[in-house]
């Protein structure tokens, strides 16, 4: 009796799904295989974004409630991957997990370091189209490294907890001070310092720079951008850096603008992803928030890449012995008086601390006690944190 051909087939094809099968889970259980989610504006943005636009803007300038999702056309691949863990360990581990094995650094095979930003050298490899203005990109990665001294770095984050402390001489006396988006420093210089080297901006604020939008009070001259300041955009389109550069090149020469790749998101967010479900086995969450890095957490990661010591400075709780901290350090300027549903800031911190017990980075936060610093006072010992 001849054996029927496509029966061996049909059985040779189940064999190699279970062998490919069992490989990947035990690549999931070593934590090897990684996932690379690397949704980028091009393609619509990440379907967890929001629009702030959508939001009340109060007399302050604060956004008085919270904006709504941003309707996106996500593939169902996407949404798959950029799920959160919903069903946690029962039992808590004794310690939340480290991040061995994560790629704090980022992966060779993945990014090289060369290609952290888009250049003229490496634009055309990393196939962005339709740059109208080639030659406002640095020539390559050398060219920004010699730009700027990275011996230690302040990566300033824009909690509320920073008007408990104040870090500003500090902040300054770093080779490289970090900001995020529309982060002020004026009025707030004893809490953040004056000094700013870069300012990392997200495809929301990256927009509204590059069109000179100040919501609050409608006017590029009401943005912060201090003098000299070099703009990270990040998650933006082709569209949006040419617009950035035609709109600053002639009002304010002094500005500098920097393309941040696309697979650097995709490393970042992986860290948080696969770190989230980390804690997760290990009995800690669910945590509330989506997996879209936070343009804080983004900051200290880059930092790590480049730089020879990290600080951070306004990251972590916002509550305090029961007492509300506001969500951020300023008012106006479209200060937000709650968190986004596309961001898990818990997860985030946890990072950033894991990173300070594995010597990478310097948290400078307030550990309160003693009647919560006699009523959220100034603690002056804790005002020369992170000085080189």
């Amino acid at each position: 009796m001849q054996p029927d051909v496509h029966s061996l087939r049909v059985v040779v094809l189940l064999l190699l799904l279970t062998f490919r099968l069992h490989v990947r889970a035990q690549e999931l259980d070593a934590e090897e295989g990684l996932l690379d989610l690397d949704i980028v504006a091009a393609e619509g943005g990440h379907p967890d974004e929001i629009d702030e636009n959508s939001a009340g803007v109060d007399a302050e300038g604060e956004l008085e409630r919270p904006p709504k999702p941003k309707a996106r056309s996500a593939r169902p691949w996407m949404l798959k991957l950029a799920s959160v863990p919903r069903n946690c360990s029962n039992t808590m581990a004794a310690s939340r997990p480290t991040l061995e094995r994560l790629p704090v650094k980022v992966p060779p095979n993945r990014v090289a370091l060369k290609d952290l930003f888009v250049t003229r050298d490496n634009y055309n490899r990393l196939g962005l189209t339709g740059l109208q203005y080639p030659h406002s990109l640095p020539p390559n990665a050398s060219a920004i490294a010699r730009r700027y001294k990275w011996r230690t770095c302040a990566v300033v984050g824009n909690s509320g907890t920073l008007l408990d402390s104040q870090y500003g001489a500090s902040i300054d006396k770093h080779d490289v001070v970090i900001r995020m988006n529309q982060a002020p420093t004026k009025g707030y210089e004893p809490h953040v310092g004056r000094k700013t080297t870069f300012r990392i901006m997200n495809s929301l604020w990256s927009h509204r720079y590059a069109h000179g939008y100040a919501p609050w009070d409608p006017g590029f001259e009401h943005l912060p951008l201090e003098q000299k300041t070099t703009l990270i955009m990040s998650r933006v389109t082709v569209t949006v850096y040419n617009s950035m550069f035609e709109f600053w090149r002639k009002r304010r020469p002094d500005i500098t603008l920097l393309l941040l790749s696309s697979r650097v998101v995709s490393v970042v967010r992986q860290v948080l992803t696969d770190y989230r479900a980390r804690l997760c086995r290990a009995g800690y969450g669910p945590y509330l928030g989506g997996n879209t890095p936070s343009s804080g957490y983004m900051g200290v990661y880059l930092a790590l890449q480049m730089c020879g010591k990290v600080s951070t400075y306004g990251f972590g709780i916002n509550e305090v012995g029961g007492e509300k901290v506001s969500y951020h350090y300023y008012k106006g300027y479209a200060a937000r008086k709650f968190g986004t549903d596309v961001h898990t800031f818990e997860v985030e911190t946890y990072i950033i601390e894991a990173l300070q017990e594995m010597g990478y980075v310097k948290l400078c936060k307030h550990n309160y006690g003693e009647e919560q610093h006699a009523r959220r006072g100034y603690m002056p010992e804790f005002h020369k944190c992170g000085v080189a």
